[in-house]
């Protein structure tokens, strides 16, 4: 008797972490945005541009965003980028 209650307190506790583990993958799942245009803040010299892009890719240092209305690819560092730039490629697992 006492090995079967051992073994249904065992198979409960397996039974919690699993269900632990699904909750945090779902939390995962739903904080991480979507890749999608949007306005960056890029600083170039004194001044500060704000076109509305995507995010392609990194590459070691550089940040490669694609322009909505050229469809163009510009390569930054993280330095020509905004907080809030950072903040976004952070929650998307890139930096």
């Amino acid at each position: 008797f006492k090995k079967m209650v051992k073994q249904r307190t065992e198979s409960i506790e397996i039974y919690k972490k699993n269900e632990e583990k699904e909750k945090e993958l779902a939390i995962d799942v739903i904080e991480k945005p979507k890749i999608e245009y949007r306005i960056w803040s890029i600083k170039r010299g004194a001044k500060v541009h704000n076109p509305e892009c995507i995010f392609v890719r990194k590459v070691g240092s550089k940040i490669f965003l694609k322009e909505k209305t050229r469809g163009k690819t510009g390569e930054f560092s993280e330095r020509e980028l905004s907080d809030q730039d950072l903040k976004y490629l952070e929650s998307l697992g890139e930096l």
